[in-house]
């Protein structure tokens, strides 16, 4: 109950899932996003679900810049960053090198 997914793709939403967009979305800030929303994930269930209301007035915090809005770019080299110490770590369990 109450999930967060970065979709990039046209996907068909039922109509229980509430819907965001935000121009300054790729898939790494997607992902940083939504691995911050789901970090209070816990208070939902099953007969608590995250509804639109709900969500609204939820607080996500997130990293911001010089003049208090969010710090897209952070978000993203962070996430890349992330990414590209998976797939180091991915190659060394194989015993690959780069």
């Amino acid at each position: 109950m109450g999930y967060s997914v970065y979709k990039a793709e046209d996907f068909i939403a039922t109509s229980d899932m509430t819907l965001g967009y935000n121009e300054n979305l790729n898939k790494y800030v997607g992902t940083f996003i939504t691995t911050v929303a789901d970090r209070i994930r816990g208070k939902y269930n099953f007969g608590y679900k995250r509804s639109a209301t709900r969500l609204a007035k939820e607080v996500l915090t997130l990293p911001v810049d010089e003049n208090g809005n969010p710090y897209w770019k952070y978000m993203e080299n962070y996430m890349r960053r992330v990414e590209n110490e998976q797939i180091f770590n991915y190659f060394k369990t194989l015993g690959l090198t780069l």
